[in-house]
């Protein structure tokens, strides 16, 4: 269950937005969700959704449990580490994250770098540095949950204006039996396109294969309007469709949806 706000990884300032752009994203199937936990957060969110660029990017899905004592200063020190990356990193191109709607203290974030490189450098940089600091002082419950991927189909965004809010986030994992890989990305890509370009409230819908774990898939959806825009979603034909080979068995063990 995700709650998205804006942060670490996202696109620089004004003088930059020719270099952002923002990512379609994938389907999904469990979910709580989220809204953007600031203006400053959608100002950047909608000019991200406004531009695309030519080349996948390299992305990240990350869960962090924070502390509830810690709450306030880990929010601060994210914020901070956000508007670092908007405003000063060439190769960051997207950075939101917000709440679990489900499970309190608990945090999903979604970025995107212009390669290997964009996420290396963000790692270089001074902002990064004093929220690794941070880090060190123990302020999670359990140790994060960090994923990279690199889009499947890039520069593609859905229908929806990021204005739009609140904003239905979700973070898929999907284990694909390997026999079965190449029907299932024509699978998802028929329900990608469908909710891309038919549906209203589809804001994103992307997705790629683990760096790490072959025949692993992470998704990451937005919907506008709210658990409405979702639930418009899976009304549609191309949900339904995907719904079908579901049914087929093609996984190898349970999604997991955030």
């Amino acid at each position: 269950a995700t709650a998205v706000a804006a942060l670490s990884f996202a696109a620089p300032p004004a003088a930059r937005l020719g270099s952002r752009r923002a990512v379609a994203t994938m389907r999904d199937w469990g979910v709580e969700a989220g809204r953007l936990d600031d203006a400053e957060a959608q100002d950047l969110l909608d000019e991200a959704q406004a531009e695309s660029s030519e080349g996948a990017l390299y992305c990240l899905n990350v869960k962090l449990c924070i502390k509830p004592e810690v709450r306030e200063p880990s929010l601060k020190c994210i914020r901070a580490n956000q508007r670092g990356t908007l405003s000063s990193e060439p190769l960051a191109v997207t950075y939101v994250f917000g709440e679990d709607e489900a499970t309190p203290n608990t945090f999903h974030f979604f970025e995107q770098y212009r390669g290997v490189e964009g996420f290396e450098a963000h790692t270089k940089a001074a902002h990064f540095a004093d929220w690794e600091k941070f880090a060190a002082t123990e302020p999670f419950t359990e140790p994060p949950v960090v994923s990279f991927y690199t889009e499947d189909a890039p520069g593609r965004a859905g229908l929806a204006p990021a204005s739009a809010a609140p904003l239905f986030c979700l973070h898929v994992a999907l284990h694909v039996k390997p026999e079965r890989r190449n029907a299932f990305l024509e699978s998802m890509r028929v329900d990608q396109e469908g909710a891309l370009t038919t549906e209203p409230a589809c804001a994103s819908y992307l997705f790629g294969e683990d760096a790490n774990e072959p025949n692993t898939f992470h998704m990451y959806e937005a919907y506008a309007y709210g658990r409405a825009g979702f639930e418009a979603h899976a009304k549609s034909e191309s949900y339904a469709a995907w719904t079908t080979f579901k049914q087929t068995d093609p996984f190898s063990r349970p999604a997991t949806v955030s």
